[in-house]
């Protein structure tokens, strides 16, 4: 069983052994939730918003810039954090992932260390950000 405690992160790529091998690095550390396809994903985000999105950027049905934008269009979970995950050398998806509004872009092959990394920085991030704006509303209401 899921330990509420821990983050929660949703994982989303076409390929079932990026997904297994992503579940496998994370899972001693976070609550992972594996899917394969940018439609399954968003149903279950907009019951259970998330910390985290680790986005694969091209997926068949909706892409992952599609995924994104959607994130970023619903106002429930457009704060939830996106880490593009692409086998691509391609600098202009990787430019326009971040200029959509993605925390980081990673590339494929997935190092284990760097994956962590980079998602404990931004889970920290997402702590210091949120941790701000209730010091600013507490601010603001005395």
């Amino acid at each position: 069983m899921y330990n509420e405690d821990k983050p929660l992160i949703v994982t989303i790529d076409d390929d079932p052994i990026i997904l297994n091998t992503i579940l496998s690095i994370l899972k001693p550390y976070y609550r992972v939730c594996p899917f394969d396809s940018g439609e399954t994903a968003l149903k279950f985000l907009t019951s259970s918003p998330a910390d985290l999105i680790l986005l694969d950027c091209n997926m068949p049905g909706m892409s992952g810039f599609e995924v994104m934008d959607s994130v970023k269009n619903n106002i429930l979970i457009s704060e939830i954090p996106i880490l593009f995950l692409t086998g691509k050398e391609d600098h202009n998806s990787e430019i326009l992932a971040l200029e959509k509004g993605a925390a980081d872009y990673l590339r494929k092959p997935i190092e284990p260390e760097v994956l962590l990394t980079r998602v404990r920085q931004q889970l920290e991030l997402q702590r210091y950000r949120k941790h701000l704006e209730a010091l600013v509303e507490k601010k603001r209401k005395t």
